[in-house]
């Protein structure tokens, strides 16, 4: 589960930048 919560840290950081440049 812990690597989980790594990939959804990323996920999270992703989705807080939009990918709308």
């Amino acid at each position: 589960m812990r690597k989980s919560t790594k990939s959804y840290v990323k996920v999270r950081l992703l989705n807080q930048h939009p990918s709308r440049s």
